[in-house]
């Protein structure tokens, strides 16, 4: 957990800080509660650089009762399966449970969103973002004030468009699936 954007969120509205989350008073209990839903939410959300990972699995030893030959476990830490398959190469596959399934051999490609609990890893953008949604989170209930959360709302909404327009600077589109035939499409409009 971090205490450095739990303290940012603190701050945010107007409260003092923390300096452990095993602190006894309301804002470190709240925060304690509130962090793992919130710091995975916005993770999911959406594909941050700083939290996409590549990896190799390995195929289960347990077989899929039907529909797929093979089941992938997924890594600890994935939060939102982005790619699977090397190179864009699109098959056919499904996540359920904490696994993909597929038919493709082993290892099994997979590009995912991952889960970042050292801020040191975090881009400065999505710190901003996280601590802004926190402490829109836990405003209302610390300052015993239902409109304490609009204002943070918002600053948080404005965060995440710049985060994301950022984000997307750096990380062009990705082409999905194979590479489009213009012939077939053409004959396919006739």
């Amino acid at each position: 957990m971090s205490v450095r954007i739990a303290n940012l969120a603190l701050a945010r509205v107007g409260t003092g800080r923390i300096e452990s989350f095993e602190d006894a008073d309301a804002a470190a209990v709240l925060v304690r509660e509130l962090w793992p839903q919130v710091r995975d939410a916005e993770l999911r959300a959406h594909t941050w650089g700083c939290a996409t990972a590549r990896s190799l699995l390995a195929a289960s030893t347990e077989v899929p009762a039907f529909g797929f030959a093979r089941s992938f476990p997924l890594p600890a830490d994935c939060l939102r399966v982005l790619e699977v398959g090397e190179g864009g190469a699109r098959s056919d596959w499904r996540v359920e449970g904490r696994a993909v399934l597929a038919d493709a051999a082993p290892p099994l490609a997979l590009r995912y969103v991952r889960r970042l609990d050292d801020d040191g890893e975090m881009d400065a953008s999505l710190v901003d973002v996280l601590a802004l949604r926190l402490a829109a989170a836990f405003a209302p209930r610390l300052t015993q004030s239902a409109s304490a959360g609009e204002g943070l709302e918002r600053d948080y909404k404005e965060a995440l468009r710049r985060a994301k327009r950022l984000d997307a600077i750096e990380n062009p589109p990705q082409a999905i699936g194979d590479a489009l035939d213009t012939r077939t499409w053409l004959e396919a409009r006739r």
